[in-house]
């Protein structure tokens, strides 16, 4: 690549620790190429403005190549990983298939498993009921003969009151 003379290398202690191409081949000046790690924030046209009076016509068609190829390699690259991520996920409509259809899945699973569950489930609950008969019957007898003891014993107070004549 053709090279400018007269302007500065980058200004990084190594050449590559920048990824510009332009820095690493020194035809950015110093306080151009230092704009590398901010070129985000420096990517108007107001930002190059100052250097048109300084560059000459070929300095300038020269850094306009320079940005031209690292915005295609960029957009090369970009488009790259977009057409991984398409191959490896698919488009938008099928990964929201495949989201429904393994929520759909989840559900059926989930409803598979409890429809599985219920009949031990029901025999818990009526083993469970049975039991309760049970403690409920065995609840009724013990009251009924707590009631006849009681009713007993007061008839017995009362004959004895009557015999003491109370």
């Amino acid at each position: 690549m053709w090279r400018v003379p007269a302007l500065e290398s980058c200004a990084k202690t190594t050449r590559t620790s920048c990824r510009r191409a332009s820095c690493r081949n020194g035809i950015l000046p110093t306080s151009v190429s230092n704009r590398c790690r901010t070129s985000q924030k420096n990517n108007q046209l107001a930002d190059y403005e100052p250097y048109f009076q300084q560059w000459t016509a070929e300095e300038m068609a020269n850094v306009a190549l320079t940005m031209c190829y690292q915005v295609d390699t960029m957009m090369n690259k970009y488009l790259k990983k977009v057409e991984e991520i398409f191959v490896k996920e698919g488009g938008v409509k099928e990964r929201m298939h495949k989201a429904r259809t393994e929520y759909r899945k989840q559900q059926d699973e989930r409803l598979a498993e409890l429809e599985r569950r219920l009949p031990q489930l029901e025999q818990q609950l009526s083993a469970a009921q049975a039991e309760a008969n049970q403690w409920k019957a065995a609840y009724d007898d013990l009251k009924q003969r707590a009631l006849k003891a009681y009713y007993q014993q007061q008839e017995e107070i009362k004959a004895l009151k009557q015999r003491l004549g109370l």
